[in-house]
């Protein structure tokens, strides 16, 4: 299969999403990673997207390349450098040192191939890989290299509140990136405010999908003062947040007197408030 990708110099979208092509996939039955990480089949793939100059969308979801899951540890199946080095895509480059056996001690990202200013790719989806938070440096570097990436879907990856941290560092700086999926990291308060304030100075984003994050009111606050600053997004998603009471109360407050772009706010599952004007 990737001997045929290789051949077709005009691929403008690939989607290789949980399909085990990579030696391991999510199945939604048992809810449990299946099959052990290959790296070789991950670093021919990341040759073929080293050398691809027409690729315009990728979604590789529910890969497990970030490593994979067990005894709700993350570990890492191959712990040779020079295998991680030829995956030159996406985060999918690891390089590791462990102590005790499974001990996760370090777990470095890299990204190569995406990064180079000859690429076209606008649209990439990598959700459902088990990133976790050392992938985070691996998608800011790529956040911060990349000039033609405008859709990101990072969601459902356990980020955690220091992944949003390092991925929002990047973000309050950025201007290309103009839809961003990041709902299902559990943030929690802190993460949501590192991105709310990520918000407040970005000038780019116009689609933010940031829902089922546990973040409760001091998050929604912190987000609704960002609406006060933010004058490009139009579309916010926080379904599934606890936001209730004071925070919901914030929000309205932030786009009755001082939002006149959003227009779209979802704040429950299924449900949206509808035109925000």
């Amino acid at each position: 299969m990737l001997r045929t990708l290789g051949e077709m110099p005009n691929l403008v979208d690939v989607d290789v999403s949980n399909n085990g092509l990579f030696g391991a996939r999510w199945d939604k039955y048992s809810l449990a990673w299946l099959g052990t990480l290959c790296h070789e089949v991950v670093g021919a793939f990341g040759q073929f997207l080293r050398r691809n100059r027409s690729l315009v969308a990728l979604r590789t979801s529910s890969n497990v390349l970030g490593g994979y899951y067990s005894d709700g540890e993350l570990k890492v199946v191959d712990a040779d450098p020079q295998v991680c080095i030829a995956c030159v895509c996406l985060v999918i480059g690891v390089v590791c040192s462990y102590m005790s056996g499974l001990e996760l001690v370090q777990a470095n990202f890299l990204f190569y191939g995406l990064s180079m200013p000859d690429k076209s790719l606008v649209s990439l989806d990598v959700s459902n890989n088990g990133f976790r938070g050392p992938g985070s440096a691996a998608v800011a570097q790529l956040m911060a290299t990349n000039v033609t990436i405008t859709d990101l879907d990072i969601s459902s990856n356990a980020l955690g509140r220091r992944g949003v941290r390092t991925i929002a560092a990047v973000l309050g700086r950025h201007n290309v990136l103009t839809r961003l999926n990041i709902a299902g990291n559990a943030m929690g308060d802190d993460g949501a405010k590192f991105l709310a304030q990520a918000v407040s100075t970005n000038n780019a984003l116009v689609h933010l999908s940031m829902g089922q994050n546990a973040f409760g009111v001091e998050g929604a606050v912190a987000i609704a003062d960002a609406l006060r600053e933010n004058t490009t997004l139009t579309y916010l998603n926080i379904a599934t947040s606890e936001c209730q009471g004071r925070g919901l109360r914030a929000l309205a407050d932030a786009l009755l007197e001082s939002n006149s772009t959003l227009a779209h706010l979802f704040v429950m599952a299924g449900v949206s408030c509808g035109a925000c004007q």
